[in-house]
């Protein structure tokens, strides 16, 4: 009969069933027919045996490159995420060989996300799954191998016997694509599993059946990032993540301590060196891809350059990473048409930026570039937001037309500039001198009251009153709000100290819930016009100060008391006034603790600046360091302090405990209270302690 002749063929040789898992259930090719009588006819037989599953995944919820580039940014800005991010939600559900394929699987996704891996093919080992054991047909239940039938059955019968069928293809491609919802922008829609082959033997005694090759895994790459077969990556594409994620991590750190016009100022200077104007993409009829994006702005890659969709597109981005010290600052990106003197209006995509003044400004980072600062940060001479706007730069007009598009995407007022001149010169004229002179620190040029000498005093007023809607309340003025504080203002019924005080201890505000760190940088925003971050000695100060057990009160009349405040009020023609916490005779230092020796007065060590002795006063801060800190000044820090002390803002008692003996550096020394007194000592007056 026929199993004594596949008993003879079979000893000494292998009889190989190619398997291929494509498909959902196991289908065999109509070609298949019973054993035959000649081994050729046997080998031919078997070889046209195919095992096929497939899957596809939905076409929905399709994700881009710039989706993964934004989420690597969020996290390294450490910045919060969706909670639908890079995780193992779905993937912690499998167990077994689903659980160990579906973590490798998840894996590679994310080294050919980042441009590390060049195959979506991922590869198992037989003895990885466990599934290199060889079975008897007696385990197997196989009693003949005469028919179509017989082979089907004894190929089901290994499947079950191994282990194999506890595999779900499935689960595993639904748990990576549901895990790595950023990852998987290079992911086209097919995936499944495929390799596999299954082998006979005879050992003289027993028949065995079993697997052989190895185990592939895949995702299918989608055309964009293809190479030449659906399992290879374009490297080149992908391996760009990683310069655009570090280079725009780069312009953000770098950004961080800037002002908030300073940054902008900063984002575009940046887009402007990394790219240039894709003339190519439209002349040459490119077809929409890469050159609109912003990706090739950011990818540090000399050859690839962008479109004025890019430039605006990767302006937006920059200020969306951005946490300006102003909430009220956003930006848009906008489309339209730009019309230049002589040319008909073409298609064109920019910026619209709300400042912190309740202005919309137009940005054009695209015209900005190549020194061309006319075109960025501006406001029209004349137009409307319906029929477009005119601007004067070069003596020339330009006009800028929304389309369509952009009124169902925005509202009328995100749209609507306001009536200016266009040009900003003096911001940047002011902004190189200040980088000339190495004064980024002191540089104040934010500045909310845009050209205020032409300005009647009203108008001031509505500017003064508005900054507190933005910097405090962080929303927009209302009409009436802005007109009632303006009319109290001008009769001289409160004093700015007064209609301050009234925004900062709202319930508007106060139901924010504001811990000291953000407390203090609103102040800093409202009533300095510039950031805490620039000032972290000043900040730490007042921080302290507060979780001292100091009220709220007490630091908010130590910024309305303040020079600052006086000037800034002065630039808007007001008298700032004052304000005094206690009732008590204006003081507008924070109180020093009690000291062991006689003080010039009864508020601790005043230093004026009219009769300090330079020498003295450094000589005062390097023994801070020294002895307190226990190490030397650094010399921004010791300036920073020393300046203080000079211009009246902290006398030296509140700059010695709030800046030196209460700062974290010293506290975690964890000094005993002998120890605190030698230090003490040391520090203010030179000499060990009196024993």
């Amino acid at each position: 009969m026929k199993n004594e002749f596949i008993k003879k063929l079979l000893k000494g040789a292998e009889l190989s069933l190619m398997s291929s898992i494509i498909t959902a259930s196991v289908f065999f090719g109509s070609g298949m027919t019973a054993l035959a009588e000649e081994p050729e006819d046997i080998n031919a037989l078997l070889s046209s045996v195919e095992i096929s599953e497939s899957y596809s995944f939905e076409d929905t919820d399709q994700v881009s490159f710039e989706d993964y580039i934004d989420y690597e940014v969020d996290l390294a800005q450490e910045m919060q995420v969706s909670a639908y991010n890079s995780s193992s939600f779905s993937g912690s559900k499998l167990t077994g060989n689903n659980k160990y394929i579906y973590d490798k699987y998840k894996a590679l996704s994310e080294q050919i996300a980042n441009g590390d891996a060049s195959s979506s093919l991922c590869v198992f080992s037989l003895a990885e799954l466990g599934l290199d054991k060889k079975y008897t047909f007696a385990e197997l239940g196989i009693s003949q191998l005469e028919t179509d039938a017989d082979v089907t059955a004894a190929v089901n019968a290994l499947k079950a016997k191994s282990g194999f069928n506890d595999i779900d293809v499935k689960k595993i491609g639904a748990a990576v694509r549901a895990d790595c919802p950023y990852e998987r922008y290079w992911m086209g829609l097919g995936y499944g599993m495929k390799g596999f082959g299954v082998s006979a033997s005879f050992d003289g005694s027993n028949y065995y059946l079993f697997f052989t090759n190895q185990v592939e895994v895949y995702i299918s790459v989608n055309d964009d990032y293809r190479g030449s077969t659906k399992y290879d990556v374009n490297t080149t594409k992908t391996s760009a993540v990683k310069n655009t994620i570090s280079c725009v991590n780069g312009i953000l750190a770098e950004a961080k301590n800037k002002s908030d016009k300073d940054k902008i100022f900063y984002y575009k200077d940046q887009i402007c060196a990394l790219t240039e104007y894709n003339w190519d993409a439209i002349y040459d009829g490119l077809p929409y891809g890469d050159p609109y994006q912003l990706v090739y702005v950011f990818d540090q890659n000399p050859s690839t350059n962008v479109v004025c969709e890019g430039y605006s597109k990767a302006f937006n981005y920059l200020c969306e990473k951005t946490t300006f010290s102003d909430p009220s600052i956003i930006c848009y990106t906008v489309t339209g048409y730009m019309g230049e003197p002589g040319y008909e209006p073409e298609a064109h995509m920019w910026n619209v930026i709300h400042w912190s003044d309740n202005t919309n400004y137009m940005v054009d980072v695209t015209n900005a570039d190549e020194n061309r600062d006319d075109f960025f940060f501006v406001l029209p001479k004349s137009g409307d937001v319906k029929n477009g706007y005119v601007f004067d730069i070069f003596g020339y007009n330009f006009t800028y037309t929304y389309d369509e598009e952009c009124f169902l995407a925005f509202k009328e007022s995100e749209l609507t500039l306001s009536k200016g001149s266009a040009n900003n010169s003096e911001y940047v004229n002011n902004n190189t001198n200040n980088n000339n002179n190495n004064n980024n620190n002191n540089n104040n040029s934010n500045n909310n009251n845009n050209n205020n000498t032409s300005q009647s005093q009203e108008e001031l007023v509505k500017e003064f009153v508005k900054r507190f809607y933005v910097t405090i309340l962080e929303r927009p003025y209302d009409d009436e709000g802005l007109t009632n504080w303006a009319n109290v203002l001008l009769n001289k019924q409160k004093t700015a100290s007064e209609v301050a005080y009234w925004f900062v201890f709202s319930d508007e505000f106060k139901g924010k819930g504001y811990n000291e760190e953000e407390f203090v940088a609103r102040l800093y925003s409202a009533f300095f016009n510039r950031e805490a971050a620039n000032d972290p000695d000043g900040a730490n100060l007042w921080i302290n100060a507060l979780k001292g057990g100091k009220s709220r009160e007490y630091v908010f009349a130590g910024f309305v008391n303040s020079p600052e405040f006086v000037n800034l009020c002065a630039a808007y023609g007001m008298e700032a006034g004052s304000y005094d916490p206690s009732g008590a005779p204006q003081n507008t230092q924070p109180s020093q603790p009690s000291n062991s020796q006689p003080s010039q007065n009864q508020n601790g060590i005043r230093i004026d600046a009219s009769g300090v002795d330079p020498a003295k006063l450094d000589e005062f801060m390097e023994r801070l360091y020294n002895e307190a800190l226990g190490r030397p000044s650094d010399p921004d820090g010791k300036k920073n302090w020393a300046n203080a002390i000079l211009t009246g803002q902290y006398d030296a008692g509140t700059v010695a405990r709030y800046g030196f003996f209460a700062s974290d550096e010293y506290l975690s020394k964890n000094k005993t209270p002998e120890e605190f007194v030698h230090d003490a000592y040391r520090a203010f007056f030179g000499r060990d302690e009196d024993q």
